[in-house]
């Protein structure tokens, strides 16, 4: 099977015509259009409103509710384990794509994700249900959250299995009740991720459906270990498809069986 680099393939101007001309076959609904899911313009959905001098910055939007995320890029980042102050040795880069054509280099929201051993997540929850700052519902989500780190672990393949809290980076004191990343990774390669990403009444939950090892990824650079993918309509690729079958002789259906997409 082929793997891609998304970073390197050409965005198509067009993926409504991947469902027009192929047809495609999908059970999952299309998400909400981008300006049903916020009040403002394009684009305010990622940004920091401005706050008011000397106060602290406005915080930033949670995860978007499901409905309206067509896609979402996973980058993993390995610190080894001596990251440095303020770091973890693993780390998570959420982009989310709002819209039916997708830019790789114009997410819609986008945050940085430490993971943290489920033990210090758990004793996080008790002190904000302490607090008050989390009812016991929610509270629940994490510790739940820890059970499925410890189930991970039980498999004699298992490196380590971890828990993200999605948050904001310069609002500390901001919480987004029950949203959430798992993740695990086995001696052997495979990893799995999960968001879980409570809006309101809403329980949503996205899954990277495959990883790829990063090539050009070098020890002690920064540079992200390997990256994944939300893509439940494969719509970035029939993009791909499509422009690539612009020029040769393969329809876009066919490129998308050698990639093995469909």
């Amino acid at each position: 099977m082929m793997h891609h680099d998304p970073r390197e393939m050409l965005a198509a101007r067009d993926y409504q015509r991947a469902l027009d001309s192929m047809k495609q076959m999908d059970d999952t609904p299309a998400p909400t259009p981008l300006n049903a899911a916020m009040n403002g313009p394009k684009g305010s959905f990622e940004k920091r409103g401005k706050g008011k001098k000397g106060h602290l910055p406005p915080a930033l939007h949670p995860f978007p509710k499901t409905e309206f995320v067509w896609a979402v890029q996973f980058q993993f980042f390995d610190n080894g384990p001596n990251p440095g102050s303020g770091k973890t040795e693993h780390a998570l880069k959420l982009e989310v794509y709002m819209e039916p054509t997708v830019n790789l280099y114009k997410p819609h929201w986008v945050r940085a994700v430490p993971l943290h051993a489920p033990g210090i997540v758990a004793k996080w929850a008790d002190e904000k249900l302490a607090d008050g700052k989390l009812t016991a519902d929610t509270a629940a989500v994490y510790h739940g959250a820890a059970a499925w780190c410890a189930n991970q672990m039980k498999n004699p393949d298992m490196e380590w299995a971890k828990i993200g809290r999605i948050g904001d980076n310069r609002r500390r004191d901001v919480i987004y009740p029950g949203q959430l990343v798992l993740m695990s990774r086995e001696i052997s390669g495979p990893m799995t991720t999960i968001i879980l990403a409570q809006n309101g009444d809403e329980a949503g939950m996205v899954q990277c459906e495959r990883w790829v090892h990063d090539q050009h990824s070098t020890k002690g650079t920064g540079r992200r270990k390997a990256f994944g993918f939300y893509d439940p309509q494969k719509k970035y690729y029939w993009q791909k498809a499509i422009e690539e079958s612009k020029y040769g002789d393969k329809s876009a259906k066919d490129i998308m069986g050698e990639w093995g997409m469909i």
